[in-house]
């Protein structure tokens, strides 16, 4: 993650191209909207394992896809 805001706040994300992610988050899509963060990896490898085990163990979740990396 790079915190893009420098005035001592929360640090906050925003969606990227992969090549400029500082951190790998795993969410979810939540059933009344919105999403849900499961995890922050510092590497697309470990986000990826991760995201394999819940789909393993949720596969319903496949319908939407769990990854995505951000910037923040």
């Amino acid at each position: 993650m790079t915190n893009m805001d420098d005035s001592g706040d929360e640090p906050w994300c925003e969606q990227c191209k992969p090549e400029e992610a500082d951190l790998w988050s795993v969410f979810g899509h939540l059933v009344e909207g919105g999403l849900e963060c499961f995890g922050d990896f510092p590497t697309e490898a470990e986000a990826t394992s991760f995201a394999l085990l819940v789909l393993n163990a949720y596969p319903h979740l496949n319908k939407f896809g769990l990854m995505g990396w951000v910037k923040c």
